[in-house]
């Protein structure tokens, strides 16, 4: 299940600089198995779609340094591109990994005694 939301105000030429971004929420049987594996083989690592070269890593959500050795290659109408140096677009401020209880423990929390 994934959700998001915005934070901060609507972006306009005066409000520019505050802080504004999204906040996404996702909820998953295995963390490693589902969103730290996106994160580090498709953004980070590339060659998962048979289009792209290993290692290329997602123009938007990727962990680029800004150094030339970071590079996105592309195909379009037979030609490749390569765009290099890519700064980060997104950059992450912080994560949270919040366990929800299973069924088991919810039917023992429903049964104590107040």
């Amino acid at each position: 299940i994934r959700r998001g939301m915005t934070y901060g105000s609507e972006y306009s030429t005066a409000t520019r600089k505050e802080p504004r971004g999204l906040l996404g929420l996702f909820i998953c049987a295995s963390l490693e198995d589902q969103f730290e594996f996106l994160m580090r083989n498709w953004v980070n690592n590339g060659g998962f779609n048979g289009r792209l070269p290993f290692g290329t890593k997602d123009p938007l959500i990727g962990a680029h340094s800004g150094f030339a050795s970071d590079s996105f290659r592309f195909r379009h109408d037979k030609r490749e591109y390569v765009a290099k140096g890519l700064d980060r677009f997104v950059t992450t401020r912080g994560g949270l990994y919040c366990f929800y209880p299973g069924l088991s423990a919810l039917s023992f929390i429903g049964s104590l005694e107040q």
